[in-house]
Formats: structure tokens, C-alpha cells, sequence
């Protein structure tokens, strides 16, 4: 469940979700406040994707918005919204979230599913309480999975008005979880989890934390209830924090009855490595900006 303190607060994380209900349907830029958007990526255990690049969309198609069962070309790459686009290198394993705090909206998000035993992929995009709405992804096959209109979807001018992020600029904090007792290096990060042939493994602790800078903190379980279920923040996540301000930091804990492992929080500008910090229950990252 998303909280907002300092300039924001419940009631305008209310009128978030009710600006991004009028998105759905077409709202206005008037409408389009920053929210904290969720995509948890699932399938079998360590099934591998990778999040596209700009060189590799060619054959990425995303779901007609316009009522009309059919997949357009996308020109989609990363994760993008209007104010930022983030790319991401390297085999990526379900389940695997990926948290974007302060994102301007409309978003998506541009996924090739690496199976090749036929495992299909499911991509659910959260917001506050729920789940918006859910993408099957076959195995080989790219999607784009967006609220963007069916011409910003397919149109290469139109790309012109995503804000590429300045290089040294993008704020990323990688979250993973060690077993007790595992043989890790004592250098060891947690993007080598999609390194090949790497022989750690993730171990799928739950989390909450928040994320911020020195104008604001987002306080977030990634609780999301849905008729069958909870899903709580776990690992590996990949946190990305657009725009902040003066500092930024992350402060995680685990769960209760998780004393079998530690907690990791890798921060990143840009691809440089800022802070690292390895405990249980509790880790924290921190840097001036």
C-alpha cells in the first residue's frame, strides 16, 4: 500500500489512482500526476526474460486499446513514461518486481519472454489497491504493455516525446535476499543475479521500505488485495526513484518470521555504484545528490 508524506498525501494518492482511471479512458495532461506504478513479472521459477532495448524491439507488438482484439507494432523499449525512460541489461528470472516511485504517466513497459520450453509469462501493473490489468507474454515472443494510445504505441515521431533520462542521472536501488549460511563474495551485488553462470541464488524474501529524497518519502509494502490473495514487496525488486531531489535513499526490512536470511539494497546512479549495505532485518542506502 503506497503512503506519501511531506508535499503529498492519502488524499492525493486517491486522486492518483482516479487520474490514472481517467487515463485508461483518454484524460487530459492536467491528469497525469506522478504515481508509484508496479509491474511483477511471474511464471515458472526462474523463468528468464529481459527488459528490450532500443535495438531489439523490432518485433515487439502491444495490445489494441481501441476495443479491437488485435497487436499492434510498438516502437516501445525499457521502461518508459513521459517524464523518463530506464533500460535495463541482462537475463532477468521470474518472479521479479519492478517498482517505478514518482512516474508521470502514461507508462509501459516492453518485456521479451526468453523461454524455450513454452512457459508463458504473466505481467500484472499494480496501482494502489489492485491489479489494473494483466499481459500474457507466449514464450519467444515481445510485448509492450502500456496505457499509452494505440498511436503512441506504434508511431516512431511519437517517441520523440518521451524524456530520455540524462546520462548520470537515472537512481535505481537493486533489492535482493541471501540464505544464511550461502557462499557469497564479499563483493558480490545484486545484478549478478542475472549474470550467466552465476551460482547464487535469490531466495524471495518479503519486504517494506521507503524510498525518497529531501522533498518526500514513499512508504511502500507493494501490498496489493485482490479477491485470492496478498502479494507483498519481495525479491529480487528493481526500485527506481524519477526526478529526486538534493538526496536519495532507501531504508528495507524484512518481514517477520524470515530469520533465515539477510536483506541486500544496491544503490546505482546512472551505472555506477553509489552504496551497498547486507543485513538482516534491516538495510539502508543513502547518498547526497
Amino acid at each position: 500500500m503506497l503512503t506519501r508524506h511531506s508535499r503529498y498525501n492519502k488524499t492525493l494518492a486517491l486522486a492518483g489512482l482516479l487520474s490514472l482511471m481517467s487515463l485508461s479512458c483518454g484524460g487530459t495532461e492536467a491528469d497525469r500526476r506522478p504515481v508509484e506504478i508496479l509491474y511483477f513479472v511471474q511464471g515458472p521459477t526462474n523463468a528468464e526474460f529481459e527488459i528490450v532495448d532500443q535495438e531489439g524491439n523490432s518485433d515487439c507488438t502491444a495490445p489494441s486499446r481501441e476495443g479491437v482484439p488485435r497487436q499492434i507494432p510498438s516502437q516501445g523499449f525499457g521502461i518508459q513514461s513521459n517524464d523518463a525512460t530506464h533500460t535495463l541489461t541482462g537475463t532477468f528470472r521470474a518472479p521479479h518486481f519492478f517498482v517505478v516511485e514518482n512516474e508521470q504517466q502514461p507508462s509501459r513497459i516492453v518485456i521479451r519472454n526468453l523461454a524455450d520450453d513454452g512457459s508463458e509469462l504473466t505481467v500484472r501493473r499494480l496501482f494502489g489497491f489492485g491489479t489494473l490489468d494483466t499481459l500474457s507474454i507466449p514464450a519467444g515472443e515481445c510485448r509492450s504493455f502500456s496505457n499509452f494510445p494505440d498511436a503512441r504505441e506504434s508511431s516512431v515521431e511519437d517517441n520523440g516525446d518521451f524524456v530520455m533520462t540524462p546520462p548520470g542521472q537515472e537512481f535505481r536501488v537493486e533489492v535482493c535476499s541471501l540464505a544464511i549460511g550461502a557462499v557469497i563474495p564479499p563483493d558480490f551485488l545484486c545484478q549478478q543475479l542475472r549474470e550467466d553462470g552465476n551460482a547464487v541464488r535469490d531466495a524471495g524474501a518479503s519486504f517494506e521500505g521507503s524510498f525518497g529524497d529531501f522533498a518526500a518519502s514513499f512508504l511502500t509494502s507493494c501490498l496489493q488485495i485482490e479477491p485470492t490473495e496478498q502479494i507483498n514487496c519481495r525479491t529480487p525488486s528493481t526500485f527506481y526513484l524519477n526526478r529526486p531531489q538534493d538526496q536519495i535513499s532507501a531504508s528495507l526490512t524484512l518481514l517477520p518470521r524470515q530469520n533465515d536470511v539477510v536483506l541486500q539494497a544496491d544503490l546505482y546512479r546512472g551505472g555506477v555504484l553509489l552504496d551497498t549495505s547486507r543485513d538482516a532485518p534491516s538495510v539502508s542506502v543513502v547518498r547526497d545528490i
